[in-house]
């Protein structure tokens, strides 16, 4: 079955009328989806392939695909397509659309492609090959003088211009457009960013030779990972005519209530206004379109706007003024609606350290066997203290130090000395999850202290916390049997980081800086290991700006995914908005909270970790029962108050936890009641189109008022989402009732 393309160029009347070019005796294209095989008029090089079309191919929907080359090291290959699409005339402008993927692997090293009049018939490298125009799409962050992830536009092998693309390896098909303008400048379209536009290639002497031909090629050393193209389409032309500036929206992440804009530029000839006609989803749709010299600007705004997650397509039309027949143009594209925001539910916590307990110094309880009597925190394993380490000692427990106070108590976690690469376990899946791992739906919440924020010297903090999975924590015990006093107490034998099933979900300051690339020191790093997207390693820069105190950390894992996975959700301090969502990649679950600390210059502090798991929200309950003259009052779910009176006034029982002792004869009679645990509902908005979308989750109730002040009204039937049109009435305010 033949796939709509992201990007497609048609022709229509008696002529060739592509995008970008006028109607000529010389214009060419090629389109391909791969599902037949080896394209006519094309060829293969090295180890490249052509994947089968039966649902294995591993293409756009598992069609057929090209394989540039396979995440194994020693292969390199090249797709060209050896016929002239121009019979030797040279080139105005050319529009080169198709989707792409690259992932796997050791995420590296990237592709090529390629318009050059000699190009070898050959691999080729992600650098490129011959004297014409290359786009390098670089994912290998290797220390060279060219940073990556990166892509790169190159005239006969020279860097014309680089921009750093941090989400180059999405893990998924992306849809990517190289357009040659007419007026010799070029633009690059990457998972909906405009990574170049408008850059002058005249400036980097470039001209497009006659004969030239276009080409993909990729190579893998040592290092490695998949690259896939699908559903390709060129359209050229070698005489100048009006063209697409640019278009929006675009990628796979459009929010609800985007508008069509579409804009056009005049060459030699001028779009025709009254030519211009739009669709949307295969239906006609009215856009405003005006001018401006010599562009034109169509837009068009929908009035019920988009759903979330869901495909649209755009069909633009339009003619120029040739004579004495008049080009006819169709630009075609899709974009994709980002998913619905993540609203965490209810948590119930099963764990929770403040580290108030213990005595000051190391915090390991794992054998320091050259320290008579252990450490001072030595437990036995399965018992007692939960945090254990490699090669202790590691983090210590400390009190305030250099000014800098716990969060909250008397006692914090501090790195040892400056970087000491402190790092301390606890077996979650052990100690609260009856040795299984947690798979979805679970939340580790902790507080850091950056004692750098974004000075010069930020990258000196390197500190963070995670979430992990190793396959070698054991599920009766706290850690393996491998410390002996013959190996120093060395627990990296037991927790082993190379493991098959070893996957770590962090946020905090990146251990990883890369050599070239960007590494953003004034903000807070995330880390999905084996992520595609990022500066190395599955880092990504957070848009949190670092700062010195302490700061609100939290990684939600969400509901379980049919693929056995889960989103991951990263805060810092805003604990309504994540700074980054990824997939967790691994279908293992998780079972070991990491903190690292000390691992640069900077000593970072530790406090008040917990982790909870989503449950249905608790009603409050309360019972009584007598004790000799004791009454025993025990509740979940509330805060305990008492008053004088019935009618109040109602004041909290301070330092009341259930079960509580109350004695009648100790004063005046009281009456007790619970409070509901300040739990408050979520609630989200959204605009889709002109209309706005209120989501919220549990059973609070929406209600709305003429003003802020009141009178407040349930609003009859109302369910999340809840579609309102302001149009529709007068100015209303929203909340929600518990």
């Amino acid at each position: 079955m033949r796939m709509m393309n992201p990007l497609s160029l048609s022709r229509a009347i008696a002529a060739f009328a592509l995008l970008g070019a006028p109607v000529c005796p010389h214009a060419g294209s090629f389109a391909t989806d791969f599902n037949s095989g080896l394209p006519p008029g094309s060829a293969l090089f090295g180890t490249s392939a052509i994947s089968p079309n039966d649902g294995t191919g591993g293409g756009y929907t598992n069609s057929g695909c090209l394989q540039l080359s396979g995440a194994l090291a020693g292969l390199g290959g090249a797709f060209i397509i050896t016929n002239d699409l121009d019979g030797g005339a040279p080139v105005s402008s050319f529009a080169a659309a198709f989707k792409v993927l690259m992932t796997g692997g050791d995420a590296a090293a990237g592709f090529s492609f390629n318009f050059a009049p000699d190009l070898p018939l050959a691999p080729i490298s992600m650098d490129g090959a011959g004297s014409g125009l290359t786009v390098e799409f670089d994912t290998l962050i290797d220390g060279a003088t060219e940073p990556a992830p990166a892509i790169d536009v190159k005239v006969a092998g020279a860097v014309c211009a680089s921009a750093f693309c941090e989400g180059l390896q999405a893990g998924a098909f992306v849809d990517a457009l190289i357009q040659l303008n007419p007026n010799n400048t070029l633009d690059v379209v990457y998972d909906g960013l405009y990574v170049c536009s408008n850059l002058d290639l005249n400036a980097c002497g470039y001209s497009a030779a006659p004969g030239s031909l276009f080409g993909f090629g990729s190579i893998t050393g040592t290092t490695n990972a998949d690259h896939f193209i699908d559903n390709l389409s060129i359209a050229t032309s070698t005489t100048p005519a009006p063209y697409v500036q640019s278009f929006a929206p675009r990628g796979r992440q459009v929010q609800t209530n985007s508008a069509i804009d579409i804009v056009l530029e005049d060459d030699l000839t001028a779009v025709v206004p009254g030519s211009v006609g739009l669709t949307l989803d295969g239906a006609t749709v009215s856009p405003i379109v005006t001018t401006n010299g010599s562009e034109m600007r169509v837009h068009f705004m929908p009035p019920s706007g988009f759903a979330f997650s869901s495909t649209h397509g755009v069909s633009l039309a339009f003619a120029d003024n040739a004579t004495p027949v008049p080009h006819h143009f169709t630009w075609t594209y899709s974009f994709t609606v980002a998913n619905p925001p993540f609203i965490p539910g209810y948590y119930r916590t099963v764990f929770s350290d403040g580290f108030e307990s213990y005595a000051l110094g190391a915090v390991d309880k794992n054998p320091m066997y050259w320290v008579p009597g252990n450490g001072p925190n030595y437990a036995p394993n399965g018992s007692g203290n939960p945090w254990f380490g490699p090669l202790p000692p590691n983090a210590v427990v400390a009190p305030t130090v250099d000014g800098v106070a716990p969060h909250s108590g008397n006692q914090m976690l501090s790195g040892a000395l400056p970087g000491d690469h402190d790092t301390n376990w606890c077996n979650i899946a052990y100690r609260a999850g009856g040795g299984q791992n947690f798979l979805s739906d679970c939340m580790l919440d902790w507080w850091f202290f950056d004692p750098v924020g974004n000075a010069a010297n930020a990258g000196d903090f390197e500190d963070y916390v995670a979430l992990c999975s190793y396959n070698t924590a054991p599920t009766n015990t706290d850690y393996p049997e491998s410390s002996t006093p013959e190996n120093n107490g060395n627990l990296y034998a037991g927790l082993d980081l190379s493991s098959p099933q070893y996957q770590r979900l962090c946020l905090g300051g990146s251990v990883f800086i890369p050599a070239n690339g960007a590494y953003n020191r004034s903000n807070y790093q995330a880390r999905i290991a084996d992520a595609a997207l990022g500066f190395g390693q599955g880092w990504i820069d957070t848009p949190a700006r670092r700062s010195v105190g302490w700061h609100h950390g939290r990684i939600i894992l969400g509901p379980l995914l049919p693929d056995g996975t889960a989103n991951v959700y990263f805060y810092v301090d805003d604990l309504v908005t994540p700074v980054h969502s990824g997939n967790s990649i691994s279908t293992n679950g998780f079972n070991v909270i990491e903190i690292n600390s000390a691992q640069a210059n900077a000593v970072g502090y530790f406090d008040d970790v917990s982790f909870a798991v989503a449950s249905a929200a608790v009603p409050p309950s309360l019972s009584l029962a007598l004790a000799g003259k004791t009454v025993v009052i025990s509740w979940q779910g509330g805060i305990l108050q008492s008053a004088p009176r019935l009618t109040g006034p109602w004041s909290e029982v301070t330092g009341a936890s259930s079960p509580y002792l109350y004695n009648p004869a100790s004063g005046p009679m009281q009456f007790f009641r619970l409070q509901t645990a300040a739990t408050v509902p979520s609630l989200s908005v959204a605009l889709a189109g002109r209309r706005v979308i209120i989501s919220w989750q549990g059973s609070a109730t929406l209600q709305s008022a003429p003003r802020l002040t009141g009178p407040w009204a349930d609003v009859t039937g109302a369910a999340s989402p809840y579609n309102w049109d302001p149009s529709s009435g007068p100015m209303q305010f929203f909340r929600l009732r518990n």
